[in-house]
């Protein structure tokens, strides 16, 4: 016959042992975790790229009408800059040799690029449309 001492639980018992250990060890594991992650998200963004300001090169896609009257007068009409936020778009050169009916901005992380005198993707409208026009 087994005498109760009145010391406190039996540490023995797998059951009463993982019934301490189990919180004790998750108390630890948030307080690691905690600590560890405490400064992350304060840290500053990191500066944005600068776009590149030099010459394009433009690869050709066969732009056949890059050098018709209507190409000319539109790339005649564009800003030299793109508005845009914060501050606006510098026109880029592009490098030789190029298409004609190509013009491009700079911009963070890839260029801005139009290109003009470019065949009609099968199954688009027929009937060309004004800048103005709705549908």
């Amino acid at each position: 016959m087994k005498v109760d001492t009145g010391h406190g639980p039996d540490l023995r018992r797998p059951a009463v042992v993982v019934a301490i250990a189990l919180p004790v060890l998750l108390a630890v594991v948030v307080a690691v975790l905690g600590l560890t992650f405490r400064g992350r998200g304060t840290e500053a963004a990191p500066a944005p790229v600068p776009a590149e300001t030099g010459p394009l090169a433009v690869p050709p896609v066969g732009a056949t009408d890059g050098g018709s009257a209507g190409c000319v007068s539109l790339l005649a009409a564009l800003p030299k800059e793109l508005p845009a936020d914060p501050d606006p778009l510098p026109a880029r050169p592009i490098a030789a040799p190029s298409e004609a009916g190509v013009a491009a901005w700079a911009a963070s992380p890839r260029p801005v690029v139009l290109r003009c005198g470019l065949p009609r993707p099968a199954g688009s409208c027929r009937r060309p449309r004004s800048p103005t026009s709705t549908a």
